[in-house]
């Protein structure tokens, strides 16, 4: 499948016809409306807001792009698919990894899962199980049904509590190709953004030095923000598996308390390089719009009573001012594909040399009436997201030994 759309992220169609399509399913998916925040901020840089008021979840979803529509199919897109992973049905199963196995089922290693701190889960622990498919050879695999669904009402399903429920590896498309790439590159970025967590050195050494960015639309977008009165600094997070990643934080250049003083922060992963810095840098932008509009269930007070401590953000600011940058961007791996097949292949061959070699999709769209699709990703051996409730998992606790 070739990619018609380039900017700022790869598609295999433009985001008007994306949007067109979609908007008959908006009463569907309970989408009421589409709000335009980048008002609300003084970079400039569309962020776009989807609104569901029956959520299992959160309510609002955004999105950012180069442009409104682009904005506008983000975050109708992140509403869609986490719709999709509230409401996920097909068979569940009710049993124990023992009898599991004991009735042909094959599971997955869930050994190499991301557990939730302190969880005691054995082959004979009894939980419901959502049935997957292995990459490799197609043949199916059970995963914890806690590891595919969003539906946080309470009370959680039986067997719940065990293993860390979250957003990461769902993603949606224009088909199902499109979403696995993106599932792909949120788990890779994930698993960097925990690594890259551990290590403090980091915070010198793999700085970006931005003057080395060669990439037309992230140098754009870099050169806007520094206009409009921010600091921007950016982290090389690549990890061992080879897709570029990075970090980036954006901070009001001057003093006083500003629209949100707090460094806001933004993640992105992809083969191409390019795209990987920008989803970061426009992530960034993604959440200070998000922070000032306050919209997100999330987001707490404890967040935004910080903006009064005028030392912390004195410190922040010093830091990220700071001219130190050893990381070029010229030497961060890259790899264009003028087709999504090609990114796939190029992802999953990455992941293999780095030892994890097992990649599990569950298909959540409903039906094929719906002009996207919807996918979960579980790649057990990649760490989860960050979170003072989950444990580490091998590749971190080997990034430990490492650096002590």
């Amino acid at each position: 499948m070739s990619k018609v759309y380039r900017s700022g992220t790869h598609r295999a169609v433009e985001p008007k016809e994306t949007l067109d399509r979609l908007r008959p399913f908006f009463g569907a998916f309970g989408i009421t409306r589409i709000a335009d925040i980048t008002g609300l901020d003084s970079i400039g840089i569309p962020v776009a807001v989807a609104i569901r008021p029956g959520s299992r979840s959160n309510i609002t979803f955004q999105g950012k792009g180069l442009d409104r529509t682009a904005a506008r199919v983000s975050a109708v897109m992140e509403s869609i698919e986490t719709c999709c992973a509230e409401r996920a049905f097909g068979p569940l199963v009710w049993a124990c990894a023992s009898e599991m196995r004991q009735a042909g089922r094959q599971i997955v290693n869930f050994s190499r899962l991301s557990y939730r701190l302190g969880a005691r889960f054995s082959g004979e622990t009894r939980i419901l199980w959502f049935e997957g498919q292995h990459l490799a050879g197609g043949g199916s695999c059970w995963l914890p049904f806690e590891c595919v669904h969003t539906n946080f009402t309470l009370p959680a399903p039986a067997g719940s509590g065990y293993f860390v429920a979250s957003t990461n590896g769902l993603a949606s498309g224009n088909d199902r190709r499109e979403a696995f790439v993106h599932s792909l590159c949120e788990l890779i970025e994930r698993d960097a953004q925990v690594l890259f967590s551990l290590d403090s050195r980091g915070i010198d050494s793999r700085r970006l030095d931005l003057t080395s960015v060669d990439d037309p639309n992230a140098a754009s977008v870099l050169l806007q923000i520094s206009e409009r009165g921010f600091v921007v600094a950016v982290w090389d997070l690549t990890t061992d598996i080879g897709i570029a990643a990075f970090k980036c934080h954006i901070m009001e250049r001057h003093g006083g308390p500003g629209l949100m003083p707090l460094p806001a922060e933004g993640h992105g992963c992809h083969p191409d390089k390019g795209i990987a810095l920008l989803r970061a840098v426009l992530e960034a932008v993604q959440s200070r719009a998000t922070i000032i509009a306050g919209s997100r269930d999330d987001v707490g007070p404890a967040l935004y009573t910080r903006f009064d401590d005028m030392a912390d953000l004195a410190r922040w600011r010093e830091r990220l001012g700071s001219e130190a940058a050893a990381c070029s961007f010229g030497n961060v791996p890259h790899a264009y594909h003028a087709t999504v097949d090609e990114d796939i292949e190029h992802i999953v061959e990455r992941l293999w040399r780095a030892g994890l070699n097992d990649v599990i999709v569950s298909d959540l769209q409903p039906d094929n009436s719906i002009p996207a699709a919807v996918v979960r990703v579980v790649v057990p051996g990649l760490e989860g997201p960050l979170g003072i409730d989950v444990a580490l998992g091998h590749r971190a606790r080997v990034q430990m030994e490492r650096i002590s």
